[in-house]
C-alpha cells in the first residue's frame, strides 16, 4: 500500500484560473464557478477561520476476499506540543477511483474554529484492513492570528 503524501489545502471564495476546485468532496485542477475553489498552502499556514482540507490518495491496497473490494481506515490526530488538540477523526475508504489508476481517496474538510493560534502536528495513518499493513504520515501546519 502506498500513499500519496497528504496535502495541507486552504479554502478560498475567489474563482480564480489554474486553481483548485472541490466538487462532490475530490479535488480536480479547473476553474468552474458553481465550486468551492481550494489551494494548496505552501507556507502551511491558516487562520482560524480557515478551513483545512486534507488530501491523500492511497495505492494498492488489497481487496477482501469477501466483498471483493478494499477496505483502508485512515486516522487523522491533530497534535499540539505533543498532546490531542481535538478527538481523533476516523474514515473508511471502500471506494476505487479507476483514474488514472486504481486508487483509493481521502479528502475531507475540518475547520479550523476552535483551535488556537499556534503550531500544530497533523497525524495521519493509513491501515489496510484487508493485509494489516499501515503508514504514517506526519504534516506540521500552524494557525495564526
Amino acid at each position: 500500500m502506498r500513499v500519496l503524501s497528504f496535502f495541507p489545502l486552504r479554502d478560498v471564495t475567489k474563482h480564480g484560473r489554474n486553481s483548485y476546485h472541490f466538487p462532490g468532496g475530490v479535488l480536480d485542477w479547473g476553474s468552474r464557478s458553481d465550486t468551492s475553489n481550494v489551494r494548496p498552502s505552501a507556507a502551511r499556514q491558516f487562520k482560524s477561520s480557515d478551513n483545512l482540507i486534507m488530501f491523500q490518495s492511497v495505492y494498492n491496497a488489497a481487496n477482501s476476499p469477501d466483498t471483493g473490494k478494499p477496505m483502508v481506515r485512515v486516522t487523522v490526530r491533530l497534535m499540539k506540543d505533543g498532546q490531542p488538540a481535538t478527538k481523533f477523526f476516523d474514515f473508511v475508504l471502500t471506494d476505487v477511483q479507476p483514474q488514472p489508476v486504481a486508487h483509493l481517496e481521502f479528502a475531507e474538510y475540518l475547520k479550523l474554529a476552535t483551535l488556537a493560534p499556534g503550531r500544530y502536528q497533523a497525524v495521519i495513518e493509513t491501515k489496510d484492513m484487508v493485509t494489516r499493513k499501515s503508514t504514517k504520515q506526519e504534516a506540521p501546519f500552524e494557525i495564526v492570528p
